[in-house]
């Protein structure tokens, strides 16, 4: 298992004052009100071309939600980078610095802009494309404890990641052509029963992010249709599938189909 996570820092963004320097204060009682916003430099993110977060770039990534105390606001996503692997977050209207006290934060991505707390995940029955697949991705950071001097978030996915690669066995030469679907999943908070995954045509690898769930030994979880023959995966013992966790496998296939 890969826990994925992206890690972002938080910095305070000085603005340049008349006649207030950092020599001003050099206790936590407070900072002078409305002059030092919350900026996040993001970066520590994984770098793959084109996948976005659920590999560790911010492509298609337009903005986040971010909370402090009781009140949320919506970040802007500059991102950077050759594969947009790190971003800087900004908003017009930020949060400040009050004090260089701790302070609470949380971020989350994607939100509801008609409500801004934090929504469950709900994947997409059908991801084989790679918009739907990307925007099934939920990625989360809290912390209780972010300093002044060192700000940081480790942002987590709270979806967990199938991949699955298909190899050819006694009797089968070529597995290209195989539809693949991952079933038997928990339908809590709408989520689908079952998942087309990302495939791209002509590989052998198949792709799905699933709402943290069990799946329970014995329950068929991977069925694979080839040459109108369908073969399942039935599991002979359960099967964490934690947020932020990534199962990965390889699926021999045979002539004989698996039993079901």
């Amino acid at each position: 298992m890969k826990t994925l996570r992206h890690i972002f820092m938080l910095s305070a963004a000085v603005l340049a004052l008349a006649a207030c320097t950092q020599n001003d204060w050099t206790d936590s009682s407070g900072l002078p009100e409305g002059k030092y916003p919350l900026v996040i430099e993001a970066g520590g993110l994984e770098s793959v071309a084109s996948r976005a977060t659920v590999d560790g770039n911010w492509e298609g990534v337009t903005d986040v939600a971010l909370q402090v105390g009781a009140e949320v606001k919506i970040y802007t996503v500059s991102a950077t980078g050759a594969n947009k692997e790190n971003a800087m977050l900004s908003s017009a209207a930020p949060f400040y610095w009050t004090s260089r006290a701790d302070i609470t934060v949380t971020a989350w991505w994607p939100y509801n802009a008609a409500d801004l707390s934090m929504p469950e995940v709900k994947v997409k029955a059908d991801q084989s494309s790679l918009e739907n697949f990307k925007s099934s991705d939920y990625i989360y950071a809290h912390s209780d404890a972010v300093e002044f001097e060192h700000p940081t978030l480790e942002f987590t996915h709270r979806t967990a990641r199938l991949t699955v690669t298909l190899t050819p066995g006694d009797g089968i030469n070529r597995v290209e052509e195989a539809t693949l679907k991952f079933i038997g999943l928990n339908t809590e908070g709408g989520n689908p029963a079952s998942i087309t995954p990302y495939h791209t045509a002509g590989t052998v690898v198949y792709e799905a992010l699933v709402a943290p769930q069990t799946i329970a030994q014995g329950t068929a979880f991977i069925t694979v249709t080839l040459n109108g023959t369908t073969y399942s995966y039935v599991p002979d013992a359960a099967i964490e599938l934690g947020a932020g966790s990534r199962k990965q496998t390889k699926v021999i296939m045979l002539t004989i189909p698996l039993p079901t």
